[in-house]
């Protein structure tokens, strides 16, 4: 704390209040009369004639006291008041001397805030006592009279103000802070594409946000436009970022095409196209060769049908896009044509073609000569000449084929015909030949002739497939396509029970008669030991038995209702109806009343039936239920028609065991051609 000193003359002793004697002898001075509270002793002058005594005029010591004897006094327990203190001499006198302590000036003040932005207009502050200086602190643009702070002037950041007084001198502080106004900017792509948008994002890490339009997130999604956005910081100072226009940019055009939408697989050239936008990459679906620069299309390489090609202008553009265009590549016509001989006699009956596709096409022949019907392909022979002769047929379809059959006229009558198809299982067939004393040739090699002569053809020999057999006669060929089959294809089904009869009162009666005509098929699997005469299967007939075995004489008699026929078993290797192991037993009865017997899918003789139905109603014993069966039966089952050779093998062939499981042939398939029987017993599987 500063004292402030006010040196004055000594004074007028007989003017001073108080005074005694004569005012010549007794003589009080101290340096001042005016003191600021503080420290410090403080003591007089002048004091003379010495070896007075000093007192004071305070009503309290703890307000002002002074040294009786040495007339200090210590402003660090003073008060600030008026005083005056006497110098009195014994004999001689006294002396007044005013002693006046005034308190230290007020230095408070205060700004309106102790926090800034640097935007904040100047601040000036409220001064208690005004007059005195203030600091300035490096970095901050302060008026050292005033305390007027230029804000916009100043550095960002922390500082200390202090304020002196210039009286009885006092200071304070204030801490005053300016903060930086946040730096904003906008960041994001200044374009998009048409039908699309762009992202704006504003500088991270602040409190608040507002945009232009009025949205408050850091980031926001925007068409074209000039946008602005004011950022808040944590001191809540706010700036604005600089305006960024955003500009919307128009798509490629991605348009392209081709001459057509549709195609035949095998035009003479392919099909090309250029895009609006060259550059890009051309893509379909899968099936159809595309090159991907050039947008061709490989038509021969292509698969039949229908497709989207799709162009995207290329990735690097600024906006890139794609279009597309449905293509069909049609397919060609497979034309195919034959007549059931390759040559005619002039005098035989006009042949019809078998062609394909029956789409409206065209028949033509070469040389003239042939008078064919252009629509049809019939050949008229009485008004052909003969000649060899090559018959063109041409599809009518969008893409059309050719197909040509080689066809001869001549004066002998080569034709011949066999009952296809062939079942290899069958009996050896022979032709129908118009004209005998030829010979028949066949190809591929696989077919065996048991007479080159009549066409026999040896089945045993002979390997399934298909063949065009040629029959020539006084120089004068003609073919047939001949196909030999092999067992026909049926699929499983799991067989894990059978059902065992006892011979003596064991049987299954039908919950009604099976009526299964004059023609049909009998189909089951037996195993039995037993060596005398058992009736396997029962029928409203006369004898009462459809099916007899008379193992005692190794026959089986099958009946209907005008009599019975014996099968001979001797010549087997054993008697599939005693021998104690599984067979397959099939009987067939045609329309000529001609009834087969099959053991394990092989013939094995046949026999002249008598006419009338059959009326099948027990398993396991006669009609009369006086005859029954000892030993298993398994799968029984009644057509109303005569199975070919080839579908009692396929029945058999199906037999088998599968990873241990036994299977069996599922009579109800539906993508066999055996057709579905009228009854079908498991015995016992569901």
């Amino acid at each position: 704390m500063s004292i402030i000193s006010i040196g004055i003359p000594i004074p007028d002793r007989s003017a001073l209040p108080g005074q005694t004697g004569d005012g010549n002898e007794v003589n009080l001075q101290y340096a001042t009369q005016n003191y600021c509270d503080g420290t410090g002793i403080f003591t007089p002058t002048v004091a003379t004639p010495a070896g007075g005594a000093f007192t004071d005029n305070s009503s309290d010591p703890n307000l002002f006291q002074v040294n009786s004897t040495t007339g200090a006094f210590n402003l660090g327990v003073s008060n600030p008041g008026n005083y005056i203190v006497t110098y009195t001499v014994a004999g001689v006198g006294s002396a007044n001397f005013p002693i006046n302590i005034s308190a230290l000036d007020d230095a408070s003040f205060s700004y309106s805030a102790s926090t800034f932005c640097a935007d904040a207009p100047d601040q000036t502050p409220t001064i208690t006592t005004p007059g005195g200086l203030f600091s300035q602190p490096t970095g901050l643009s302060i008026n050292s009279s005033t305390g007027e702070i230029n804000v916009a002037a100043s550095t960002p950041g922390a500082y200390t103000i202090t304020y002196t007084t210039n009286n009885c001198v006092n200071s304070s502080t204030q801490n005053v802070t300016i903060n930086a106004l946040p730096a904003v900017a906008i960041s994001g792509a200044l374009s998009y594409c048409n039908g699309s948008n762009t992202t704006l994002t504003a500088t991270a890490g602040l409190s608040s946000y507002l945009w232009s339009t009025g949205a408050t997130t850091q980031a926001i999604n925007v068409t074209a436009g000039s946008y602005t956005v004011t950022g808040t910081d944590s001191n809540g100072c706010s700036a604005t970022s600089s305006s960024v226009t955003v500009t919307e940019l128009p798509l490629d055009d991605a348009s392209f095409s081709y001459s057509a939408n549709s195609y035949c697989q095998n035009a003479a050239s392919n099909p090309t196209t250029t895009p609006a936008t060259p550059g890009g990459t051309f893509s379909s679906t899968t099936g159809l060769s595309i090159n991907s620069t050039t947008g061709e299309i490989n038509l021969a390489a292509s698969t039949v049908g229908n497709y989207v090609v799709t162009y995207n202008t290329p990735s690097g553009n600024s906006c890139p896009n794609s279009s597309t265009q449905n293509v069909e590549v049609l397919a060609v016509d497979v034309a195919s044509l034959s007549y059931p001989a390759s040559s005619y006699p002039q005098s035989g009956t006009d042949p019809s073609p078998t062609f394909s596709p029956q789409n409206g096409g065209t028949f033509t022949a070469t040389p003239s000569g042939l008078s064919i019907n252009s629509s049809t392909g019939v050949i008229d022979l009485s008004a052909s000449s003969v000649n060899s002769y090559t018959i063109t047929y041409t599809s009518g379809g969008a893409c059309p084929d050719t197909a040509t059959f080689s066809l001869g006229i001549v004066s002998v009558d080569a034709s011949f015909s066999y009952s296809t198809p062939i079942c290899k299982f069958d009996s050896n067939p022979t032709p129908t030949v118009v004209t005998a004393g030829g010979t028949f040739t066949a190809s591929p090699s696989g077919l065996t002739f048991a007479n080159a002569s009549t066409g026999e053809i040896d089945l045993s020999n002979t390997a399934v497939n298909t063949y065009t057999i040629t029959y020539t006669v006084s120089g004068v060929s003609s073919t047939q396509s001949v196909e030999v089959e092999g067992a026909t294809a049926i699929a499983t089904v799991n067989n894990d029970a059978t059902m065992t009869f006892n011979g003596t009162d064991q049987y299954i009666q039908l919950s009604s008669e099976v009526n299964h005509g004059t023609t049909n098929t009998l189909s089951f699997w037996i195993n039995s030991s037993n060596t005398g005469t058992r009736d396997v299967l029962g029928a409203n007939t006369n004898g009462g038995y459809l099916l007899k075995a008379l193992n005692a004489s190794d026959t089986v008699s099958y009946r209907t209702s005008a009599g019975a026929r014996t099968f001979d078993l001797s010549g087997l290797s054993s008697n599939p109806m005693k021998d104690g192991d599984w067979h397959h037993i099939a009987f067939t009865r045609n329309s000529s009343n001609l009834i087969q017997l099959y053991v394990d899918g092989s013939s094995v003789g046949s026999a002249q039936s008598l006419s009338g139905n059959t009326l099948f109603e027990v398993i396991g014993a006669n009609y009369a239920k006086s005859v029954f069966f000892d030993g298993k039966l398994d799968e029984v089952a009644i057509w109303n028609t005569a199975l070919g050779p080839c579908d009692i093998k396929g029945i058999y062939d199906a037999t088998t065991t599968v990873s241990g499981q036994p299977k069996t042939a599922n009579l109800l398939d539906a993508n066999t051609t055996i057709p579905t029987p009228v009854y079908w017993n498991r015995m016992g599987d569901s």
